[in-house]
């Protein structure tokens, strides 16, 4: 925004909507403007996870509906089954009624004074636009609240839900554990010994571990741009380490100490640009106030230092004890 805003005021106002709350200002080369984040609203942050279960258990009723009609069918010619049919239609009217007071219960949480039609499916689709609409409202308060303080201000808006959040986080734990995985299967196949590829994928998980106690020490958030800077970390990691370990013990050309040195200037180099690239990147982030820019390359920048550590003073000398513990 090119006027100037009171942030004081700003914050004050926003105070009633969350006591979680940050508001700062900035300004780099492109403009000036305020940053304002905050907690979700307590309300809806728990009525999400209400429509969440909600959609889930209708999908179950309907495949219990699916259940009740085809047995019913099946009763009509075969009188055996008259008991299963009943069993599965009390089954389906037990999760129908459930499904209409869940609904119910939603539209009184959100404070919606709408009337619920007699159709559990149509109660559902009512309690979904319902905390549609509850959300705009919310959402419309926010904006009212800025355009108060900066008329002429342009705003965006963004969120991020309970239920999106735990989606993600357990997302990242399973393509981490996957990436290690498939990586461990492949410096196994390349090196066909535990010694090396204990070193190989040693120096991975060394480099993702640190990496992730730096960020939670600097306060950087794991998301989606993090969590494929980690990834990215991953490969940088295994590069080096492939390189010192291939390099060690494929060749035979002077000393394994020779050769894991000379391995050392090409994989230090790597490191090198690696920050510097990285660290253009995340300043660039920072001048422009472009945060994902800014936090790919300031988680890289860290990854990369922690790499040269990891590699040249925890799998180097894994690889040099193996070495000279196979000589002997």
């Amino acid at each position: 925004s090119a006027e100037t805003v009171d942030v004081d005021l700003l914050r004050e106002r926003f105070s009633s909507f969350s006591k979680d709350l940050s508001v700062r200002g900035f300004e780099n080369p492109t403009g000036s403007g305020i940053e304002i984040e905050m907690s979700n609203n307590e309300a809806l942050e728990i009525a999400s996870e209400k429509l969440f279960a909600l959609e889930a258990s209708e999908k179950d009723l309907i495949s219990a509906e699916l259940n009740a009609s085809y047995f019913a069918e099946q009763a009509k010619n075969d009188s055996s089954l008259a008991s299963q049919a009943y069993a599965a239609q009390q089954s389906a009217d037990a999760m129908r009624a459930k499904v209409y007071s869940d609904a119910k219960d939603l539209l009184a949480l959100i404070g919606s004074s709408a009337a619920l039609p007699s159709d559990v499916h149509g109660a559902v689709k009512l309690a979904r636009d319902e905390f549609t609409a509850a959300k705009g409202r919310y959402r419309e308060q926010l904006l009212v609240v800025v355009k108060q303080v900066a008329p002429n201000a342009a705003v965006s808006l963004r969120e991020v839900g309970s239920v999106l959040s735990q989606f993600f986080f357990i997302k990242t734990r399973e393509f981490v554990l996957y990436s290690f995985i498939l990586s461990a299967i492949v410096v196994l196949i390349v090196f066909r010994s535990l010694g090396p590829s204990f070193a190989v994928i040693f120096g991975a998980a060394t480099d993702v571990i640190v990496t992730l106690g730096a960020m939670s020490l600097f306060a950087i958030p794991l998301n989606l741009a993090t969590v494929a800077t980690l990834l990215m970390l991953i490969g940088f990691s295994l590069d080096t380490d492939m390189l010192l370990t291939i390099r060690v013990l494929k060749r035979s050309e002077d000393s394994p100490a020779a050769r894991a040195f000379d391995a050392f200037k090409t994989g230090a180099m790597m490191n090198v640009t690696s920050v510097v690239a990285f660290g253009i990147l995340a300043i660039f982030g920072m001048l422009l106030q472009i945060e994902v820019y800014y936090t790919i390359g300031l988680v890289a920048v860290i990854g990369s230092i922690v790499d040269l550590f990891a590699t040249w003073c925890a799998n180097a000398a894994i690889v040099l004890w193996w070495v000279e513990r196979k000589k002997n």
